[in-house]
């Protein structure tokens, strides 16, 4: 297995396949491969942004995608992307108006996130998405990947990594983070009952 930053259209289109496999059942897989493309894009093309690919023959078999702050994936979007993205948005409200409507709001959210800043005055690496594709599981591509992260950081830069992942009925993957040395730190809840526990790995710092 190889783990390499991603940087190619080719490869995006297989994160987008994964991360449509890997999450039928999110928001985010709704909107179609078209615009997920435009959102993993937009990690390669924002600073101190990007995606981890793992490779196994050549295939993409899982991905990690990082960032320091989520808000300017979008506005790279935006400013990058604008006519392209508004083509698909257009198709989205045409084939799903309610999934088009959440879309916007979803996307106004994080154009005008404080959270982020509000949290915490620390330096921070945030992984926003982290799949593996499901005929590869349980080969630990997951844990080489967050590992991979972990070696690539500067930690001299950057005070720790953080995560959120749900906690109801998610044991196994708040379970895998707890064996990969993130400690809980906060739980919150986000659009109105959907419950988050925030996780951080201080790279030997605490």
């Amino acid at each position: 297995m190889k783990i390499k930053i991603a940087n190619n259209n080719e490869e995006i289109q297989e994160i987008v396949k994964i991360h449509i496999n890997a999450f039928p059942n999110f928001f985010l897989t709704s909107l179609g491969s078209d615009l997920l493309f435009e959102l993993y894009r937009s990690f390669l093309e924002t600073e101190n942004s990007g995606i981890y690919i793992a490779k196994i023959d050549s295939k993409v078999v899982g991905f990690l995608a990082f960032t320091e702050k989520s808000t300017p994936i979008y506005y790279n979007i935006l400013k990058k992307h604008f006519f392209s993205f508004s083509l698909k948005l257009f198709k989205k409200f045409l084939k799903n108006p309610f999934s088009f409507f959440k879309l916007l709001y979803k996307f106004k959210k994080k154009l005008s996130l404080k959270k982020e800043e509000k949290r915490t005055l620390l330096k921070k690496i945030r992984i926003e998405s982290i799949a593996v594709e499901p005929n590869y599981f349980n080969k630990k591509i997951g844990k080489e990947l967050i590992d991979f992260l972990k070696k690539n950081i500067d930690f001299e830069k950057f005070d720790l990594i953080e995560l959120e992942t749900d906690a109801k009925n998610n044991e196994k993957t708040n379970y895998f983070y707890q064996k990969n040395e993130f400690i809980k730190v906060e739980e919150i809840t986000v659009d109105g009952n959907r419950v988050m526990n925030i996780y951080h790995y201080y790279g030997g710092k605490k």
